[in-house]
């Protein structure tokens, strides 16, 4: 039966779909940092148990995605995913870390203008390893300077991620990302001769964090069409 409230809803979601602009989000940091399942838990709704126990191969090139429309609630392996009623423009771009150094040079042109949101994500395993830090740091001022020059309006976020390898707890987890935050602050602020402001979230799609990892990536994103809801 078609209700009223059933037809209602159909005007005002084919209103969004029409006025809503294309939003472009850019994935990168180091290899092996965990953007590509990042993507594919939230975007593709692959359970975070079948990314966890199949090894992903490395990203190559620059993929670009296309999305119109989100999951609103996260899959397990027994849930069954239908395609969600929230209508979106979303390009999403994909970037290796094994050719990050090429992204930052020869391809910079390609992947950042235009782009309203960019996910810096690492292994907050290697903020643990001297030599891995400072890479990561020297890689993150590096990105915001491209990002500055091509993408000045974006939001940047930091995504400390596979913070289950090291077993925190939420009282030390804010510790350790409010010393990550000042470091980075610092370092970035040295490099550039500027203040920027990027949001940090402690991020894993493994058991417990999983379901608050999917629900920042839905307020981020969500965030960019709520002008039309």
């Amino acid at each position: 039966m078609v209700t009223r409230s059933t037809v209602s809803r159909c005007i005002i979601m084919d209103f969004m779909r029409e006025n809503m602009r294309s939003r472009k989000l850019l994935f990168i940091g180091p290899p092996a940092a965990g953007k590509t399942s990042l993507r594919k838990f939230f975007f593709d709704a692959v359970p975070s148990e079948k990314l966890l126990a199949e090894s992903e191969p490395p990203t190559k090139a620059m993929k670009f995605h296309v999305h119109d429309y989100l999951y609103s609630y996260m899959f397990d392996n027994l849930s069954v995913p239908e395609k969600e009623d929230i209508p979106i423009k979303l390009a999403i771009v994909d970037t290796s870390g094994q050719e990050i150094n090429r992204l930052l040079e020869e391809q910079r042109e390609r992947a950042f203008p235009s782009a309203d949101i960019v996910f810096f994500v690492f292994d907050i395993g290697d903020w643990f390893k001297k030599e891995r830090r400072e890479y990561v740091l020297d890689l993150f001022t590096r990105i915001l300077r491209v990002i500055v020059e091509l993408a000045p309006d974006a939001q940047v976020c930091i995504f400390c991620h596979k913070i289950d390898k090291i077993g925190l707890n939420e009282p030390n987890l804010e510790k350790i990302r409010g010393e990550i935050k000042e470091i980075m602050l610092e370092r970035a602020f040295n490099g550039l001769g500027q203040v920027v402001v990027p949001r940090f979230f402690m991020t894993s799609i493994k058991g417990d964090h999983a379901k608050d990892c999917f629900f920042t990536l839905l307020e981020l994103v969500t965030g960019l069409f709520t002008h039309l809801l």
